[in-house]
């Protein structure tokens, strides 16, 4: 897993397990994947933008 995943919280065997399946089955994005989020998300507006286009 990435550096950056932290997994916090494990308060039971349970959660540990689920914790466990998720680092097991971690398959990264591909190129396209990764582009095709990163163009729908430009597309969306932030709040900001939205409240000033609402005048």
């Amino acid at each position: 897993m990435p550096v950056s995943t932290v997994i916090t919280g494990i308060d039971s065997e349970k959660i540990l397990d689920q914790a466990l399946e998720a680092e097991r089955t971690f398959k990264r994005l591909g190129v396209e994947q990764v582009e095709a989020i990163l163009a729908k998300a430009a597309r969306v507006k932030t709040p900001r933008q939205r409240s000033e286009t609402a005048h």
